[in-house]
């Protein structure tokens, strides 16, 4: 009998470690030191509802901690929606007291729809632009709106300078805008779109990353995918690398920051009966 070939995907990546789904289960692990903790609990088909958040307690110790976002409409008000929150640290999953009910709208899923960790909350992109945001250490949420993006065009969360940044791309222009402490959208660069229009015929193409210095996109064809690096401070466009159509990695990009520092709650491979 052939073995069955382990599904393997990163869901997240914060302060050096990273969030996997194995087979369908969740584990954390550093790569460096090579420690782990799978939790059991199957996520198949929600995968963009988790969210990874980090947090330093000292120098040398590290807390993450996973929330798990649920949405469902409003039966007495369908123009509602309610998400409500639930939240592992490594030994059992909590339902949070807190909820938030507001305009109905689905949460954005997909390719480049993970959830961003910053500044102690945890963020989930929905359709219509709004956000919504949930501190995982005082189980505070809100909602975030964004009014400056109605146009059709295409959407990225992330993180930049260490703040909250959605990135909205059209064929024409990429725009970045960063969230204010006081709550305001300001935007920070307005990009020309120049290597759409360099690389056609297309199949597709999205923004895929940003970290407050470069910016990338990948352009998609019949023979494979191109990744393009914007450099913010050169204000330059050039090729970083390429896909062929063969590779499975047609996946989401992500910032790896390594770390050696102790994480509570993570086991090594003599301590564990997982693998």
């Amino acid at each position: 009998m052939t073995p069955l070939k382990n599904l393997c995907n990163i869901l997240g990546s914060c302060s050096g470690l990273v969030l996997l789904s194995i087979n369908g289960i969740l584990c954390v692990a550093n790569p460096l030191t090579k420690k782990f903790r799978f939790l059991h609990y199957s996520i198949w088909g929600n995968e963009t509802w988790i969210g990874f958040a980090v947090d330093q307690i000292d120098r040398a110790t590290q807390r993450f901690k996973i929330v798990f976002i649920s949405e469902q409409l409003e039966v007495s008000n369908p123009y509602e929606t309610t998400y409500q929150f639930r939240i592992n640290t490594g030994e059992s999953w909590s339902l949070s007291k807190t909820t938030i009910t507001c305009r109905a709208s689905n949460l954005k899923k997909g390719k480049n729809s993970k959830p961003v960790y910053v500044n102690g909350d945890l963020h989930w992109l929905r359709k219509d632009g709004s956000i919504v945001a949930f501190n995982p250490e005082t189980e505070k949420a809100r909602l975030i709106q964004s009014q400056f993006n109605r146009k059709p065009g295409k959407l990225l969360l992330c993180t930049g300078d260490n703040r909250l940044t959605l990135i909205s791309a059209t064929d024409a222009v990429i725009s970045v805008y960063a969230l204010e402490t006081d709550g305001q959208w300001i935007l920070v660069r307005w990009i020309k779109n120049e290597v759409v229009h360099q690389s056609l015929p297309l199949l597709y193409w999205n923004v895929q990353a940003y970290d407050g210095k470069c910016l990338l996109v990948r352009m998609m064809s019949l023979v494979g995918s191109v990744i393009h690096r914007y450099d913010l401070r050169a204000n330059k466009w050039r090729v970083l690398g390429s896909i062929p159509t063969w590779c499975d990695a047609d996946r989401d990009f992500f910032l790896f920051k390594p770390s050696w520092s102790s994480v509570i709650g993570l086991l090594d491979q003599e301590h564990s009966s997982h693998l």
